[in-house]
Order: C-alpha cells, then structure tokens, then sequence
C-alpha cells in the first residue's frame, strides 16, 4: 500500500471512529467530561477524537471502547462495512427475525426518523443517536451488556438505510448484539 493510499485510509477510519463515539455518547447522554472521568482521557484528547484532528493510540481507543461498552468492532465500523455486513448476514438475520415481534416505534419517533435517517448531518445524528437509544430502552433490558452495541448498530441502520429507517434500526441492533456476542 503506498503512503497516499495509506493517509487515506487513516482518515476514513478516524472518521468513523469519531463518527461512532459521537454517536454513542449523546445515545448515552454523556458530556464530554463525563466521558474524560471514565476514560481517563483529558477534554483536548477526547475532542482532538471527535473534531478528526487527533491520533488515537490503540491504548486510547481501547479506554473509549471500555467505558462505553463498546466493542472495537462497532467502534471501527464504517458504511461500506456495515453495509456489507447487512448483505453477508442478510439470512441469518431474516432466520432470527422470524421469531421476533420488531420493535415497538412509538408514533412520535416514526415522522422524525423518516426524517432523519439517511442523513449524516451532526446535529441529525445527535437527534437519531437519542431516538436510538429511547427506541431500545423500550425493547430491551437496558442492563444487558450487549445493550450500547445494539445502540450504536441501531444508530448507524438509521444512518446508513437503504431500505426504509426500521428495517436499519433493526438489523443495525441485532448486528451490534451479534458483535457483542462475538467478542466475549
């Protein structure tokens, strides 16, 4: 790989990782200083990460990863992975959503995802990231440890859908969960 190609790369990446941290910590309601208590981290570290003018180290990441309760999986995730993802597992997901009822939507969340989702607008996905999050709260236990994955996964179908805003909600939560599971 030759050096421009390699910068390049760099850059993708510490946008999603920007991109995923951002949306898990307004998921989670957490400021910044909250966020630098749990880490470690200072505020200039944490928002040289999210304004993409930082270089992570794999040790900062980690810390990220771990006071989130994320995995590096969904930490790393990008469009292009995501949506090859939602391809690859497209049977085993539609096996196991056979057996499950969906998600209950509440009505005042429909016209505002419909509104949001396919957007990667920050304040839209502040918005989204939040709605995520409620939507979750409602279905599952909030206390599983799969639960932030399933956020961020669920954040990211509605960003990332092509196929309407629930059906990336859904599959975006069942792949967080599946990585979840994977990494234990």
């Amino acid at each position: 790989m030759n050096s421009s190609n390699y910068i390049k790369e760099l850059n993708v990446n510490k946008e999603n990782i920007s991109r995923n941290i951002f949306l898990i910590r307004k998921a989670l309601g957490l400021s910044h200083n909250k966020l630098c208590e749990l880490t470690g981290l200072t505020r200039p570290i944490l928002s040289s990460i999210e304004n993409l003018s930082g270089n992570p180290t794999i040790e900062t990441l980690s810390k990220i990863s771990v006071a989130l309760n994320i995995s590096t999986d969904m930490l790393h995730m990008s469009r292009a992975k995501f949506l090859k993802l939602k391809s690859l597992l497209k049977s085993s997901y539609e096996i196991e959503k056979q057996h499950e009822i969906g998600f209950l939507v509440p009505e005042k969340y429909w016209k505002l995802l419909i509104k949001y989702s396919g957007s990667e607008n920050r304040s839209n996905k502040n918005k989204v990231a939040k709605i995520s999050y409620e939507i979750l709260n409602l279905n599952y236990d909030i206390l599983s440890d799969e639960f932030n994955n399933m956020v961020l996964g669920a954040s990211l179908g509605i960003i990332f859908q092509k196929d309407g805003f629930k059906e990336g909600l859904e599959f975006g939560a069942w792949l967080g969960k599946n990585l979840s599971e994977k990494n234990k």
